[in-house]
């Protein structure tokens, strides 16, 4: 009859591996301006600064500013959601 203790002396003689770290290794420190800057993608420029010319545009041309003002919140929202992208996929890879 095979005894628990006959498998684990098994297990350890043909798979012994490598013994795991007690406490979980912990990243170095980064700083705030390197912890935004991994964060931030090519679409949130490109989004940001396309609503920064909506919104200047809109100041430009105030009896056409309700059209700009339009286009600078569907901007606005589009640098929340690529931001927020950003945060989640930096936040699943680590």
């Amino acid at each position: 009859m095979i005894e628990p203790l006959d498998v684990a002396e098994a297990a350890r003689r043909y798979a012994p591996g490598t013994l795991l770290p007690m406490k979980p290794v912990e990243p170095p420190p980064q700083g705030f301006w390197s912890r935004v800057t991994e964060s931030i993608s090519g679409i949130t420029l490109i989004s940001a600064l396309l609503a920064f010319i909506f919104g200047a545009l809109g100041l430009l041309k105030p009896d056409a500013a309700q059209g700009w003002l339009d286009i600078a919140k569907i901007f606005a929202g589009a640098v929340v959601g690529s931001a927020g992208a950003s945060v989640a996929a930096a936040v699943r890879g680590k």
